[in-house]
């Protein structure tokens, strides 16, 4: 049928790579492994060369959000470690969480909260100087870009997003810091596929991309923070990488859970429900897109377990719609049918009505036949 095919062509117009689901748990479980259960915070990384540090803003803040979706237990425990400390805000992070910021923006400061011989907890706050070269920077981009969208500035979101997209060399993010120290980052690339689904602004070069992501994940499940032009690396894997890169491949989660898993869509076409449901149904054209409609749902939830998340809302709607378009024609359908079948019995009435009269007006011309004889 027509819709199926738009249904393909939508499918490749929204995402043409599937997302890694085997890396993504590992990344998940290299996260999880970062939580120290008495603090309720996430360190920065599990790496000896690291000292044992965590920073609320951003380190926390990110790992909350990119455990939120799949391991909701750790994300509160975290969520309630930052408000704990009083941290949620530092001029820049919380634009994820759908607030704005103000330009320009200003340099970091360091504020250590907490200082011991096992660890110390930290945070960044915004509130220096003027940064006068924030626009060299391609993450700083590209959270001013995520800030305009918040503020509903969208054509000012893009500019901010093409003129991060456009750093792009080949092999990575060519800012400041890359031609300081010829160290990609592998984390702003994940920041860049992210804002590119948040605008829902396609890159041209997401395939290799990906496969640079990847391709610097350890065994243990991290992913390397920088990387050389030959695509080399040895540098360590922190929270900050791993979750902007699980932020940016959960990015439609909630909306796509929201779609498949709330009532009614969850009863509606439930295997025994549908089989209760399609003997409702009178009319086969009906009855059939109310099966598709199905086919549809079931197709969506595959995506969204696989994590295609934008496909399974695009499958998604496709089977809301075509069970409503099915449910109303099938009432207009049988809202025909008794109307027919009222005109019927009105018409049958009207004939059985005649015939009564003909009856008696003849059976009573008889009987004056009779009296007059």
């Amino acid at each position: 049928m027509c819709l199926s095919f738009l249904f393909s062509l939508n499918l490749v117009r929204v995402q043409a790579y599937p997302p890694p689901v085997p890396e993504l748990k590992r990344l998940e479980a290299f996260l999880i492994n970062q939580v120290n259960v008495d603090l309720g915070l996430v360190r920065e990384s599990p790496d000896s060369s690291i000292p044992s540090t965590y920073w609320l803003m951003s380190d926390n803040l990110l790992a909350h959000l990119a455990l939120r979706p799949y391991h909701r237990e750790e994300s509160d425990l975290i969520r309630k470690g930052l408000e704990k400390y009083g941290y949620l805000r530092d001029g820049l992070h919380e634009v994820l969480l759908g607030e704005k910021i103000s330009l320009p923006l200003l340099t970091p400061r360091i504020v250590t909260v907490t200082n011991c011989s096992a660890y110390s907890i930290k945070t960044e706050v915004r509130d220096g100087k003027l940064m006068d070269d924030w626009i060299d920077y391609a993450d700083l981009l590209l959270y001013v870009a995520v800030s305009e969208e918040n503020s509903g500035r969208r054509e000012m979101a893009k500019h901010y997003f093409y003129r991060a997209r456009d750093l792009w060399n080949g092999i990575g993010l060519f800012d400041k810091p890359t031609r300081q120290d010829g160290f990609y980052s592998t984390y702003k690339l994940a920041l860049l596929l992210y804002v590119s689904r948040l605008l829902q602004e396609p890159l041209p070069y997401t395939r290799t991309l990906e496969e640079i992501l990847w391709r610097f994940q350890r065994s243990d499940g991290g992913v390397r923070s920088h990387y050389l032009g030959n695509f080399t690396s040895n540098r360590e894997a922190n929270t900050e990488t791993a979750s902007i890169i699980l932020i940016a491949h959960n990015y439609g989660f909630d909306k796509a859970h929201e779609m498949l898993f709330t009532p009614p869509y969850p009863e509606v076409f439930s295997d025994k429900e549908v089989e209760r449901r399609k003997q409702w149904f009178t009319n086969k054209e009906n009855r059939d897109k109310f099966l598709n409609a199905k086919k549809f749902y079931d197709d969506a939830v595959k995506f969204f377990e696989a994590r295609s998340f934008e496909q399974a809302i695009v499958a998604g709607k496709d089977a809301t719609s075509l069970y409503w378009e099915a449910v109303r024609a099938e009432e207009r359908y049988q809202e025909g049918t008794r109307e027919a079948i009222r005109g019927s019995l009105f018409l049958a009435s009207i004939m059985v009505a005649f015939l009564l009269v003909y009856w008696w007006r003849h059976w009573i011309l008889r009987l004056i036949r009779r009296s007059a004889h």
